[in-house]
């Protein structure tokens, strides 16, 4: 099957113009090519394309699927893209123009080059038969064209859902903000009382000072000291380890 035949099963179609001496075409479509220059439009013949280069020179390179072909800046008539796909969300007139300006476009070459006129046929039908649809009150959504009053549906579910879901993020936050202020209020009371936390309960302050004060001080404290050079450091060291030693003889 020729990339000619194979762009028939395209359904949306766009148009990209042949510029200037330096442009690039992207996306399958078809080019019109002139055996001599001075033949007439309707005499081109016209083959598929993947990607069209134009630089400086006399020659235009045309890629298609199969190779490469340097044709001669004279005898390239000019070409029309074909794109991959239609926009999936169509609901105003600004969403269809660009498939107005293509249907015109491409509505164009075909009668210019009327080689090309079989082959792009069912595109220029299935343009028409886009606008056709959006002019009937209908609108693509997601890709499916809809009754407009049927999407009108769908955009007050989805606010409703917009609505509800704003509404329990509102509740969520104050909900966190209220659990918030009634633990610093409680905090701030225990306080009063004359209670801190230790970390798992709120006990009184003198319990907490009276368990730190207990803590045994560990045989490496009491000898720390003894690892300095000097005779100061030595006797704190001994007088240290002889008040552990009565510490645990009276425990």
């Amino acid at each position: 099957m020729s990339k000619a035949s194979t762009l028939l099963k395209s359904l949306s179609i766009g148009l990209a113009t042949f510029v200037g001496w330096s442009s690039v075409a992207k996306g399958d479509g078809l080019a019109a090519i002139k055996e001599q220059d001075f033949h007439s439009d309707s005499a081109a013949h016209v083959i598929g394309y993947s990607r069209i280069i134009a630089h400086p020179g006399p020659y235009v390179k045309i890629i298609t699927s199969q190779k490469t072909i340097n044709i001669q800046r004279s005898k390239f008539a000019g070409n029309v893209d074909v794109m991959t796909q239609i926009p999936s969300f169509i609901e105003s007139d600004q969403d269809l123009a660009p498939i107005r300006l293509s249907l015109e476009q491409i509505t164009n070459f075909s009668k210019r080059f009327t080689k090309s006129g079989p082959l792009l046929k069912l595109h220029i039908a299935a343009l028409q038969s886009h606008i056709q649809k959006f002019e009937d009150n209908q609108v693509r959504h997601e890709g499916v064209w809809i009754p407009r009053m049927e999407y009108a549906k769908i955009l007050a579910k989805e606010a409703r859902e917009r609505k509800e879901n704003e509404l329990n993020r509102q509740q969520e936050f104050a909900e966190l903000e209220r659990k918030k202020n009634a633990d610093a209020a409680f905090a701030s009371e225990q306080t009063k009382k004359g209670l801190a936390y230790d970390g798992k309960e709120w006990v009184p302050k003198d319990q907490i000072n009276h368990s730190a004060s207990d803590i045994k001080p560990s045989l490496g404290d009491e000898i720390a000291p003894i690892q300095k050079p000097d005779m100061e450091s030595a006797k704190v060291a001994v007088a240290n380890l002889e008040s552990l030693s009565q510490k645990q003889i009276g425990a």
